[in-house]
């Protein structure tokens, strides 16, 4: 079968790659590539895409998506991979407004309801105007991570801000000043208000 994208790498390109791969300087991602590339070289070993795949325990599609990389886009790309089109999404919440959804969470549920379930929480949040606008999923995870990061058996457990208020490891205040405290005096004063 012919190549559509042929490797031919410079002098000055296969150093390089000699150097990542000597050194492996780099994730093994970068490593890999450089293998196959080294490997797939029309002026030097030329082996086909079946014995580069079996070397170096990758698909023979990953062989041919690193050639094409080469080809098209050029050798840094081929080497380093792309970078990122799109940053990562912002955080919907703050530090301080997670305190205070957290708070609100183990204040008392509104009446004729024995808890509060993650809809009615995002729509308290909206209502009291911790956030513009949050989704019943962005509450699940605020609170999960309360989970993961105190060991509590479930997420928004009262222990949370006790042992945040007695000896806060979490924001580094002591006291009156903790932010957790805070969260929770002015989630009470807002619900109490409305």
């Amino acid at each position: 079968m012919n190549k559509m994208y042929i490797v031919r790498l410079s002098d000055a390109e296969r150093e390089t790659l000699l150097a990542v791969i000597n050194k492996l300087k780099g994730t093994s991602q970068k490593v890999r590539r450089a293998n196959i590339l080294l490997k797939a070289d029309a002026d030097g070993p030329n082996w086909i895409d079946e014995q580069i795949a079996e070397a170096f325990l990758c698909s023979i599609q990953c062989v041919e998506n690193v050639r094409k990389k080469l080809v098209t886009e050029g050798f840094d790309v081929a080497l380093h991979g792309k970078k990122r089109a799109r940053p990562p999404r912002a955080k919907a919440l703050d530090g301080k407004q997670e305190a205070e959804i957290i708070a609100l969470r183990l204040s008392d549920p509104p009446k004729g309801r024995n808890g509060w379930t993650l809809r009615l929480l995002a729509e308290k949040v909206v209502e009291l105007e911790i956030a513009p606008a949050v989704s019943h999923t962005t509450i699940r995870s605020t609170l999960k991570k309360t989970v993961a990061v105190h060991g509590n058996s479930f997420p928004g457990s009262c222990q949370v801000v006790k042992i945040a208020c007695r000896d806060c490891s979490l924001c580094g205040r002591f006291g009156k000043k903790c932010r957790w405290r805070e969260a929770m005096q002015k989630t009470e004063d807002r619900i109490s208000q409305k």
